[in-house]
């Protein structure tokens, strides 16, 4: 059973008036003694290690806690690292071969696409994922949006179309979208065929094929796998 006691008002997001909130309410409920584990995403208000709200709420409550941090936050943070080591950082606001590629986009002739070499040994990891997102969308888990667009190009660059393809419209692709770096990349190596409208010199198709081998026979799957209720400590909520 899951009770929500409250949704403070603050003056400012900082660490110590999130810290100084949550411990009010548990105390005015009486369960200061109680708690054992916080949920939280991963904003440096929240797990700084000085003046983050979780390190302060503890020093408040004179023990450790369980630190639950949101497994999409965190998988966030690997996509993030992956795709500097297979394209190199970037410090402009958008990233630039994604901008380049959704200039493009409406020229793309989308029934005309190229599915992903995978090298030899690969096998087992495709048919798992590729079994467990059919799965998913067969059991309408209300998947939508960028989640849903993940698990559908997944199913079609490891050559298993679901039965109806939503190509979505362009979105933004400043770094702030994180997915954005795996659908585009994506999407650029379906259609790497189509020369005449976006052209992939040989070294960025090599980097981002990468990035995409990585993305769908390991992420994709784990990604759309961690919010679910049946996977243990599954919980999710913010400080």
């Amino acid at each position: 059973m899951e009770n929500l006691l409250g949704v403070p008002k603050l003056a400012a997001g900082t660490g110590e008036q999130e810290a100084e909130a949550i411990y009010g309410m548990l105390t005015r409920c009486k369960l200061v003694d109680k708690v054992q584990a916080m949920s939280f995403d991963t904003t440096s208000g929240n797990t700084g290690h000085l003046h983050g709200a979780c390190t302060l709420l503890e020093k408040k409550m004179g023990r450790e806690l369980l630190w639950l941090a949101c497994c999409h936050h965190v998988m966030e943070l690997i996509l993030s690292k992956v795709f500097t080591v297979c394209c190199g950082p970037s410090s402009a606001p958008y990233i630039p071969i994604l901008k380049q590629f959704k200039a493009v986009l409406a020229g793309i002739v989308h029934d005309d696409y190229q599915i992903l070499d995978l090298k030899e040994g690969c096998e087992d990891l495709q048919q798992s994922t590729l079994q467990f997102l059919a799965q998913m969308l067969e059991r309408d888990r209300q998947v939508r949006d960028d989640y849903q667009e993940l698990i559908e190009l997944t199913m079609v660059i490891l050559g298993s179309p679901p039965e109806a393809i939503h190509w979505r419209s362009p979105g933004p692709v400043h770094h702030a979208r994180w997915m954005a770096k795996l659908l585009y990349a994506m999407k650029i190596i379906l259609f790497r065929e189509q020369i005449d409208v976006f052209q992939l010199i040989k070294a960025k198709e090599t980097m981002l094929k990468t990035l995409v081998q990585f993305g769908v026979l390991l992420y994709s799957k784990a990604w759309t796998k961690a919010p679910l209720t049946e996977a243990p400590s599954r919980r999710y909520g913010a400080l």
